[in-house]
């Protein structure tokens, strides 16, 4: 999060970037004189004109939590901060040129379209732009369609709502599924799986013990989401 300090002093209005960065549970701060206040000074062609030496800034800080990255797993060393550079320095580019809407509707009818592909779904990448670009498709499969929607409803709770706990889970789980029916025309079961379920040739928690484990990963997620770095924790 960026934004613009102001200052009186003396009777005149001094101004000054600041960025404000939370990673880890640790804060920090670019502060960042510009001058006297001027109505054409922009926080936006700041962020551009300096995007390097912000984005190295900001790197110097993450870089302290990319050990156990290049420890666990990186194959080579240099290649975490290389690519936790690009990382911020995107991010900067988002703010720099107000673009984040448009970036983020891109990424979710690629991601959407991968996902339910992954899951069988045979509808094209074009149907899936077509429902996003415009909320319609004169495809077929009326239940494939359902599904996209329902996905981009899903991706924005994601966005706008969603919490990392048992309630939040639910309701993701019923934006996903409403409406639905498996193969074989079954409407997809409500709250928590009541069968087993085999993924591969491995078997999944018992429908009996599902919440229990959830309840106890979600702990365990609490305790640790500050103490280990992202994607350590997503490994793990």
């Amino acid at each position: 999060m960026s934004y613009i300090e102001k200052k009186n002093i003396n009777g005149k209005t001094h101004i000054y970037f600041v960025k404000k960065v939370s990673f880890m549970n640790q804060l920090f701060v670019i502060k960042k004189y510009i001058g006297l206040d001027s109505s054409t000074f922009s926080k936006e062609k700041y962020i551009l004109d300096n995007l390097e030496e912000l984005s190295v800034q900001e790197l110097k800080f993450k870089s302290q939590f990319l050990k156990t990255i290049k420890k666990n797993l990186s194959y080579n060393e240099f290649l975490p901060e290389k690519i936790e550079l690009k990382s911020i320095k995107i991010n900067n580019l988002l703010e720099g040129k107000k673009c984040e809407k448009d970036v983020n509707t891109e990424f979710a009818k690629e991601f959407i379209f991968n996902s339910n592909n992954i899951e069988g779904s045979k509808i094209p990448p074009e149907r899936v732009r077509e429902i996003i670009d415009t909320g319609d498709t004169k495809y077929k499969d009326k239940n494939e369609v359902r599904e996209v929607k329902n996905s981009i409803l899903t991706f924005e709770y994601l966005q706008k709502s969603f919490k990392f706990n048992l309630i939040s889970i639910k309701r993701l789980y019923h934006i996903l599924t409403k409406d639905l029916f498996m193969p074989g025309n079954t409407p997809y079961p409500k709250g928590f799986k009541k069968e087993e379920v085999i993924v591969g040739n491995s078997k999944t928690t018992p429908p009996e013990k599902v919440e229990e484990e959830l309840t106890n990963l979600l702990k365990w997620y609490r305790a640790n989401k500050n103490k280990i770095h992202p994607l350590i924790l997503a490994f793990e």
